[in-house]
C-alpha cells in the first residue's frame, strides 16, 4: 500500500512538472487544474470509506487520466486543416476538454457517465467563460456520435457493448477523421495506423495511438 501511495505520488508530480508549459499559455487551465486538485484532496476520506463500492463498479466507471504532453503530442501529428473539433468519449473530470479548448483553441466535447463528474465541468465551465468546452452525460450508447475532427477514448475501460456501439457509430461517418485510442489500437483492419508511442498517464504509462479515416470519394 505505501509503495503503490509513493508511486502515484511519483506520477502525479511528473505529470504536473509536464504541465507547467501549458499554464503559461492559459492561466484559466491552471486554476482549473489547482481546483480538481482542491477535490480530489477532499474526496480522500469518502472514497476509503466507499473503497468496496468504488471497486466494484462497472467498467465503464474505471478512471485515468493521459497526460496534457501526450495528448498535446498526438494532435501535433493531425494537419491543422483537420483539427478545429475534439470528442472525448469517457471524458472524467474534463480535464482534456479544458485542455484542447483553452491551449488548443479546439471546439471540444466531452461525453460521461458520471452525474457528478458532468456537474463539476459544467460549474468549472461557467465559472470561467469556456466558450469552446461543452459537456454532456450520458451512457455512449445513448449518444449518437456527431461529426468531428479527433475522437478520444480509452478502449480498454470500455465493454465490448459500448465498443460495438461506437464501432458501429464511426461507420456511418463519410468525413475525414481521426482517432485517439490507448493501450491498443481501435479496429485496426479499419483504421489506419499513422502513428503511436509510449504517454505518461496517472496509472504510470499507456501507449497512445492515433489512427486516421479519410473522407468517402465524393463526400
Amino acid at each position: 500500500m505505501l509503495l503503490e501511495a509513493f508511486q502515484q505520488s511519483f506520477i502525479s508530480i511528473f505529470i504536473t512538472t509536464l504541465n507547467i508549459r501549458y499554464y503559461f499559455i492559459s492561466i484559466r487551465l491552471f486554476i482549473i487544474d489547482c481546483l480538481f486538485f482542491l477535490s480530489d484532496v477532499l474526496v480522500i476520506i469518502p472514497n476509503v470509506l466507499t473503497w468496496y463500492r468504488t471497486a466494484h463498479q462497472p467498467i465503464e466507471y474505471t478512471y485515468g487520466e493521459v497526460s496534457y504532453w501526450g495528448i498535446n503530442k498526438a494532435l501535433n501529428e493531425i494537419p491543422k486543416k483537420h483539427l478545429r473539433s475534439f470528442l472525448d468519449l469517457g471524458s472524467g473530470k474534463g480535464k482534456i476538454i479544458f485542455f484542447t479548448s483553452l491551449v488548443l483553441k479546439l471546439d471540444s466535447t466531452g461525453v460521461e457517465i458520471s452525474k457528478k463528474l458532468i456537474r463539476f465541468g459544467n460549474i468549472l465551465n461557467k465559472l470561467f467563460f469556456v466558450k469552446k468546452a461543452h459537456f454532456i452525460n450520458k451512457d455512449i450508447v445513448n449518444y449518437s456520435l456527431p461529426d468531428v475532427d479527433v475522437y478520444f477514448f480509452a478502449g480498454t475501460c470500455f465493454s465490448t457493448q459500448t465498443l460495438e456501439y461506437i464501432k458501429s457509430e464511426l461507420s456511418k461517418k463519410t468525413h475525414q477523421f481521426y482517432i485517439l485510442s490507448t493501450s491498443k489500437p481501435f479496429e485496426e483492419t479499419t483504421y489506419n495506423i499513422i502513428n503511436y508511442f509510449y504517454v505518461p498517464c496517472t496509472w504510470g504509462s499507456t501507449t497512445l495511438y492515433i489512427q486516421e479515416k479519410n473522407a468517402d470519394i465524393g463526400s
